[in-house]
């Protein structure tokens, strides 16, 4: 008798499982599960972007790891030469996507024109030359300081514009 009521217990529970292991919501989440296993890991990274005139700019980052078509970098310093600008760029953790490097945590943007600016997420379109900053930032050039919500950098035209400006200017 013990027996039965022993097997009877176990198949209640075993349908009950399957029940719920079948029900909608938990086969959607299981569906969505993407895990993202690296094609490669670098170390010490260092690149030079050449062509026919010279190096156009220096890459270094400590760690680096591509994940599908995805480029991940951390500890990144990049040096990138155009036109008569030299521009710095620096963060944390870079991820490069198509045309374009989102720098996170402690992103950094100097260029040899004084103007520089720094925020948690900095956005540089490779293609494009535009340097941009969705949320807060701080910018200088020479001794005036801009604090603003967003900020976009036509590297081109070298035009700034912002939103949500809070600025100091020194007219000495």
């Amino acid at each position: 008798m013990v027996i039965k009521i022993f097997y009877f217990v176990i198949a209640l529970f075993s349908v009950s499982m399957a029940l719920i292991a079948f029900q909608s919501p938990y086969l959607k989440q299981i569906s969505k599960i993407e895990v993202g296993i690296a094609d490669m890991q670098m170390n010490g990274v260092k690149n030079y972007e050449i062509n026919s005139s010279g190096i156009n700019g220096l890459y270094e980052a400590t760690k680096a790891l591509r994940i599908n078509d995805d480029d991940y970098f951390y500890d990144f310093k990049g040096k990138i030469l155009r036109d008569d600008t030299v521009h710095n760029l620096r963060s944390d953790e870079g991820i490069y996507k198509k045309d374009e490097i989102v720098f996170k945590k402690n992103a950094f943007y100097e260029n040899s024109n004084n103007l520089n600016f720094s925020s948690q997420e900095i956005i540089y379109d490779i293609k494009n030359g535009i340097v941009k900053s969705d949320v807060d930032f701080v910018a200088t050039q020479n001794k005036d300081k801009i604090i603003g919500k967003s900020v976009k950098y036509d590297t081109k035209n070298k035009q700034i514009y912002a939103k949500g400006v809070h600025s100091w200017i020194n007219l000495k």
